[in-house]
């Protein structure tokens, strides 16, 4: 299951042995700040969410891997294809990482390797990101690999809309 491995990094599909990384990126005050989400690293809730993210795959309504740096073994983040379109024409990415890791290219790095596996691999034809208008890291990479925003998207909570076309022929 779509299998993806970069000079420095590899993405291994989210189970149980990766508990520790889900309760540290759910207890990080700055991922959960951009993630918009509360502040929960309970074993309780990571493994609540493996389970979530476990019965989504099944049904194939999502795909969530975790990132691995592929020298050290370290698990540095998560992403993730999930909120499929009725014909399974579009989905959403998603993506964060643990804040000793930002702005090292890791991500850079992985994505178009993603994109082009969601692309071909899940035959999408757009993928949309969100992100904080808060987080100026995540638009300067989703404007780095071609996503243009939603200008006409409006949202309460201060969200973004960003989408990816497939570029055919």
């Amino acid at each position: 299951m779509l299998q993806i491995k970069t000079d420095r990094l590899s993405i291994y599909l989210l189970n149980e042995d990766h508990v520790s990384l889900i309760q540290a990126l759910r207890k990080d005050e700055l991922v959960n700040f951009y993630q918009t989400r509360k502040v929960d690293g309970s074993l309780e809730s990571a493994m609540a969410h493996i389970h979530q993210m476990h019965e989504m795959v099944h049904h194939k309504t999502a795909f969530k891997w975790v990132i691995q740096i592929n020298e050290s073994k370290d698990l540095i983040g998560t992403i993730c294809y999930w909120n499929f379109s009725e014909d399974r024409k579009e989905a959403e990415i998603g993506y964060e990482l643990l804040p000793d890791f930002w702005k090292k290219g890791y991500l850079s790095e992985l994505l178009p390797a993603f994109l082009s596996k969601g692309f071909d691999a899940f035959n999408l034809n757009t993928i949309h990101g969100y992100t904080s208008e808060n987080n100026q890291a995540s638009i300067k990479l989703l404007n780095k690999f071609d996503f243009k925003q939603d200008e006409k998207f409006k949202s309460s909570s201060g969200l973004l809309k960003f989408s990816l076309e497939r570029k055919f022929g």
